[in-house]
């Protein structure tokens, strides 16, 4: 199994969730890195937590590799009992609850009091560990507390995940037997384990153009929230008229968040709507109208991807998810950056995932292991190293390492393939 050799290569290492983190661990211990090991406890270091997860349980393993974890044990508990950031709480929160089962008092009482305070946003985070830790009484004890929520507020919402973690926890049948005589407990059983979730959703706003162009202009700057709202609702007239205001356009910044419009949204006239702007002087133009064009698979668009890596441009990259170009393995590989930062690695990771999975080959490797290497996602790690596995070409020494990604689908994958 590779081991990280540097303070350098253990921070990338444990940034990233890799298992070389954990190895680097078991060999040396925390020595030049307690700093280091310390943050990555108390911060989420997921680069998408919503895809990834936290990662509190791959933190605790690698504290139990040390002779004494206590000192990181406390901080936790500290700094857990202020923090209000939704994933740092949410990855200690597990901490905690690995902690608690072991029979440390202070998490115990730690993840109970953090869970039992209203100004607490989203306590489901804190719910399930706590259901987790200890079964049908603490099941009871998130039944009450969320219930007697629930009546106080009606527009109160509980995420149906509680209601699954009771029943996997086996503690169903005593939140209803005990809720006939406790009236918060009803309300829980009533909305959270009536096998129907009870979701109040909002109506979805309809927004117009000239609104769209308005939220554009407040800060002059493109968000894909705004583009996505509009796109859902806008209808083929307005579309095209949007497409219209975009061939007249002088402002880039302003001409980019238009286009954004049509990553999700179907595009009037196609293609050949989009590609002029695919050619424009300014990089986010550019990256807007290639977003759109990934979707669709016709010659002009194939063309547009052979110009870009015939200049060495990885700018359209994700049109090889639906278009295919002569030598594109070996001609993407070799413009692959050596250093990319984050952001650029994990688009880079994404798009190369998303290549149909027929048109991969053993080509497609040196792809795939530099998704392994660079993106600081441990989803889209997931991915490369269930593709190199298919191929058969993942290197033995990623395998081992794979045994301790923080990734636990990973891990799954490659003791899946022995």
């Amino acid at each position: 199994m590779q081991e990280t050799s540097s303070r350098a290569e253990f921070a990338d290492a444990l940034r990233k969730g890799k298992g070389r983190a954990m190895a680097h661990i078991r060999a040396h211990g925390d020595a030049g890195v307690e700093d280091l090991l310390l943050d990555a406890c108390l911060h989420s270091l997921s680069y998408d937590s919503q895809s990834e997860g936290w990662r509190g349980d791959w933190m605790m393993e690698m504290l139990s590799l040390l002779p004494d974890p206590g000192p990181y044990h406390r901080a936790v508990v500290e700094a857990f009992r202020e923090s209000t950031e939704f994933n740092d709480v949410g990855q200690m929160g597990q901490m905690l609850r690995v902690m608690a089962a072991d029979g440390d008092a202070a998490a115990r009482t730690a993840l109970y009091e953090k869970f039992a305070q209203p100004r607490f946003q989203d306590p489901w985070v804190l719910a399930m560990g706590i259901i987790a830790l200890d079964g049908v009484d603490g099941a009871l004890h998130v039944g009450r507390v969320l219930g007697g929520r629930l009546l106080a507020d009606p527009e109160y919402q509980v995420d149906g995940g509680v209601g699954a973690q009771v029943r996997e926890a086996g503690a169903e049948q005593a939140v209803l037997d005990a809720a006939a005589n406790d009236a918060a407990l009803q309300r829980f059983a009533d909305e959270v384990l009536s096998g129907e979730v009870v979701v109040r959703k909002r109506a979805r706003p309809i927004v117009s153009l000239p609104q769209f162009l308005a939220e554009i202009d407040e800060g002059k700057k493109h968000t894909v929230g705004s583009a996505y709202r509009f796109g859902r609702s806008a209808g083929e007239t307005e579309l095209r008229q949007l497409l219209a205001l975009c061939a007249v356009e002088s402002d880039p910044a302003r001409l980019a968040a238009m286009l954004m419009v049509f990553r999700r949204t179907k595009v009037p006239g196609g293609s050949a709507s989009l590609l002029r702007y695919a050619r424009f002087p300014d990089g986010a133009v550019r990256a807007a109208a290639i977003s759109g064009l990934e979707r669709f698979k016709d010659d002009a668009v194939a063309a547009l991807a052979e110009e870009m890596l015939a200049v060495g441009s990885l700018e359209g990259v994700g049109l090889l998810e639906k278009n295919t170009v002569p030598g594109q393995f070996a001609r993407v590989l070799a413009l692959l950056p050596a250093e990319p930062d984050e952001r650029t690695a994990h688009e880079l990771g994404l798009a190369i995932l998303r290549i149909d999975r027929a048109g991969r080959t053993a080509d497609m490797a040196g792809w795939l292991l530099w998704v392994y290497e660079q993106t600081p996602c441990s989803f889209c790690r997931n991915g490369s190293v269930s593709d190199l596995l298919e191929l058969g070409l993942l290197p033995p020494e990623l395998c081992s390492e794979c045994r301790d990604d923080c990734n636990f689908e990973t891990r799954e994958l490659v003791a899946s393939s022995d």
